[in-house]
C-alpha cells in the first residue's frame, strides 16, 4: 500500500470500526483485497473487492425494479425509507452467519 495513503485508510477503518460496522476477525474461509479508489472530490473511498465472492454467490434472478415503478408506488404516502442515496454504500444489514463472507484483510488486521 503506498505510504502516502496508509493514513487515509487507517482513519477510514477507525470511523468504521467505532461506529461498529466492521469488527476484528481472527480466521475466515474467504477474505477480500482492500482497494483505495480516488472520488471525483479528490478525496478517498475504501472498497473490499468482493470479485471471487460474487462468482462463487448464487445469483438472484429477481431484479430491482425500475425507479418509476418504485415512484408510483410511493404516490400518495405520508411516509417511506430508503437506503443511503447520498452515501450510496454501507447501508444493507448482513445476516451473522454470512458475515465472516465480508472478511477483508489490510496492513492493520482482518475485519469483517
Amino acid at each position: 500500500m503506498n505510504p502516502n495513503l496508509k493514513d487515509i485508510v487507517k482513519e477510514e477503518l477507525q470511523k468504521l470500526l467505532d461506529v461498529g460496522f466492521i469488527y476484528p476477525i481472527l480466521d475466515s474461509e474467504w477474505v477480500s483485497p482492500l482497494l483505495l479508489v480516488p472520488k471525483k472530490n479528490w478525496k478517498w473511498r475504501i472498497y473490499v473487492d468482493y470479485m471471487e465472492l460474487n462468482k462463487a454467490t448464487k445469483k438472484d434472478h429477481f431484479p430491482l425494479p425500475f425507479i418509476n415503478q418504485v415512484l408510483y408506488g410511493l404516490a400518495g404516502k405520508k411516509v417511506f425509507s430508503f437506503l443511503d442515496g447520498f452515501s450510496g454504500y454501507n447501508q444493507i444489514q448482513i445476516r451473522p452467519e454470512d458475515q465472516d463472507k465480508t472478511t477483508f484483510m489490510c496492513p492493520w488486521g482482518t475485519f469483517s
